[in-house]
């Protein structure tokens, strides 16, 4: 697994396959995806999350999952010449489109592996509010998976703040047991919430969805053609289910 991925995304019908070098979602495979992100959307629900054991019966709280479009088609870096001590730009091939390439730069913010996300943003909250955005567009960040301690921190993707679903869309989230061989999340979407999505990985082949979980994107696949059904899992690493699914309550 690439450093900065954590989670799986596979779909009970056809995903995904992605650019060279990128997270994917694939025909009846697992696709490698990814890191996290901060949201600042309010929770919206009238009724709580009811939870049960190893499952949670929806609808969930707003920000308790979202998925957002990630537009790479602008490089709000391009030209800058340096970043705030403690942050760095990197580059990543990203896909615009089938077939269609470019290089892109995001901001790696450099943290312990449990430093709290706000306190380790705010020395650089004065310096990000000067990066002018597309509008309808957002930072949005997602912790890495190093592969050594230098590779431990954040990363940022620029999302739109418009969600194509969010919580409410959830009717079910079912936690696989710690016996079995593969971890994961099963979810079950509404039928409105199964035909957004259905129409956005239409309309966004070639191109990357934000899949967040309490604002932090876990992971960031490539759609490659339309994902159909009501039901998306989410694969995680041994031990990581569970966690998943407890801040989901």
């Amino acid at each position: 697994m690439r450093a900065g991925q954590s989670l799986l995304l596979i779909a009970s019908v056809a995903v995904g396959l992605a650019c060279r070098g990128q997270s994917k979602i694939t025909e009846g495979a697992p696709v490698s995806a990814p890191p996290k992100a901060q949201s600042s959307l309010p929770s919206t629900t009238s009724e709580p999350a009811k939870s049960t054991g190893s499952v949670v019966v929806g609808p969930l709280e707003r920000d308790a999952f979202m998925v957002a479009a990630v537009d790479d088609s602008v490089d709000p870096f391009a030209g800058t010449a340096t970043v705030p001590v403690g942050m760095r730009l990197r580059a990543e091939k990203v896909s615009l489109g089938l077939q269609v390439e470019a290089t892109r730069q995001y901001l790696f913010l450099a943290a312990k592996p449990d430093a709290p996300f706000q306190s380790a943003m705010t020395p650089f909250r004065d310096w990000l509010a000067g990066i002018v955005l597309p509008e309808g567009r957002r930072f949005a960040w997602g912790k890495t998976q190093p592969g050594t301690p230098a590779d431990s921190g954040w990363r940022s993707y620029i999302v739109e703040i418009a969600t194509v679903i969010d919580g409410t869309a959830v009717e079910r989230v079912t936690a696989s047991a710690p016996s079995e061989e593969f971890p994961h999340l099963a979810l079950e979407l509404t039928a409105s919430g199964a035909r957004s999505f259905e129409d956005f990985t239409r309309r966004h082949l070639g191109r990357r969805a934000a899949l967040m979980i309490r604002g932090q994107v876990q992971s960031a696949p490539v759609i490659v053609t339309v994902i159909a059904g009501p039901k998306l899992t989410l694969t995680a690493r041994d031990g990581e289910a569970a966690t998943l699914l407890e801040s989901l309550r």
